[in-house]
Parts: structure tokens; C-alpha cells; sequence
């Protein structure tokens, strides 16, 4: 809606993004092989990092290379069977993803802008994760999930921002020898929240997180 199409066909193209991966980490087991402690820590180098970016022209976006950013983090997980079908598992994430050098033209000032420092879009700094699930011998199972995420930057500008939320997915299922029927609830609280904030010629474009939802899935296996 009130979207343009890019005629000119350099506007279409964009290097590959380039990236150098840094990773050490632990894996854990304990008290009898029914615990499990994971932890890792990143460092990640990008080049020609894409990006998308308004051109001048009204409501036209494009794909473009920034020069060089970087992810730099650590995560823990952790999953927990103290029984038997029981798994009580969650995770915590913190990584810190900026833009270490590119300068682009600013479409409303007409000058450069400096991107230095910058945090990426939709890169929120923190996630977590907590969730349950049971298995009984008879096949049937039920699974619950907590998951969530810190405040983020919608633009590489880091003018628009959301702030962080979470939501509740719930499943109930039953798994037989050649298949598995599943009731689902995603968001089953209904949590409001905004997900995206984009400027977009001298006002915001707000987009919501989806309602709750049920569903009902079904898998055969051949």
C-alpha cells in the first residue's frame, strides 16, 4: 500500500554478505546424564553486510552492502529430566550486532550519514527461552513454551525502536506409530505488542504481533 517500484535496474542489485564465524563453547552433563548446561561464546566478522535502506523517490526501498559490521555474544542452555518423558529446559542469549563502517546517503537531509556504531535492526540484545513438555508411554504429550526478547532497533538509523515482549505457545498431542496429530495455541495470553516501526514519509508505519491463534496439525509418516 502507497509502495513504489524501482525502475532503474541498479537498484535491484547488491553484493554477496560475507562472514567470518569465532565460536568456543562447553557442553555438559550431569547428576546421572539428566542434565544438560550448554554454553557458547560468538564473535561474528561481516562484510558487505545487506541492508535495506530507502532511496529518494517516495516509498521506494532497496537491498544495499554496508561495509563492515559485527555480532558479538554468548548464550547458556539448559535442559533438565528428572524424570521419566519429563523436560524442563530454557535459554539466555545476550549478543551486541553493530555496524563497525559504512556512511550512506541520507535521503531526507540529502547528506552522508554515518552508520559507525549503530546497532543492526531487529537485533535485540537479550532472548530468553523457558518451556516444559511430557511424554506418556500411552503417546501422548503436551508441551508449553515461554519465549521472549529485549527492546530493538526497526532501522538501521536507530530512530525507531520497539520495545521487547514476549508470548505463551502452548501444544497438546498425541503420537502414534505412523503418525502425530497436534492442538496448538500460539500468543494462547493474547499479548499486544508492536513488532515493527518503520517512518515512512513523515509518520510511522506500526505493525502488530498476531493475535491468538489455535490451530489443529497433522503429520503421517511413510
Amino acid at each position: 500500500y502507497n509502495f513504489a517500484f524501482a525502475s532503474d535496474s541498479s537498484t535491484l542489485t547488491f553484493e554477496p554478505e560475507k562472514t567470518w564465524n569465532y565460536e568456543t563453547g562447553i557442553k555438559t552433563r550431569f547428576w546421572d546424564r539428566k542434565c544438560i548446561l550448554n554454553a557458547a561464546l560468538f564473535y561474528i566478522d561481516i562484510a558487505d553486510k545487506q541492508v535495506e535502506e530507502w532511496l529518494a523517490g517516495p516509498g521506494v526501498r532497496k537491498i544495499t552492502n554496508a561495509a563492515k559490521a559485527h555480532s558479538l555474544g554468548g548464550e547458556v542452555e539448559m535442559e533438565l529430566r528428572p524424570w521419566q518423558g519429563v523436560r524442563i529446559y530454557g535459554g539466555l542469549g545476550y549478543s551486541e550486532v553493530k555496524f563497525d563502517d559504512w556512511v550512506s546517503m541520507d535521503m531526507m537531509t540529502g547528506q552522508p550519514f554515518d552508520y559507525d556504531g549503530n546497532e543492526l535492526p531487529f537485533a535485540p540484545n537479550s532472548t530468553y527461552n523457558l518451556g516444559f513438555s511430557y511424554t506418556h508411554l500411552s503417546g501422548f504429550w503436551c508441551r508449553a513454551d515461554l519465549l521472549g526478547n529485549g527492546d530493538y532497533y526497526t532501522s538501521a538509523k536507530n530512530k525507531e525502536e520497539v520495545d521487547g515482549h514476549h508470548r505463551v505457545n502452548l501444544t497438546l498431542g498425541y503420537k502414534g506409530e505412523s503418525f502425530d496429530i497436534s492442538l496448538w495455541a500460539k500468543n494462547v495470553f493474547d499479548e499486544e505488542y508492536v513488532t515493527n516501526n518503520t517512518y515512512f514519509i513523515g509518520g510511522d508505519l506500526v505493525e502488530d504481533a498476531a493475535p491468538r491463534s489455535v490451530g489443529l496439525g497433522l503429520t503421517y509418516y511413510f
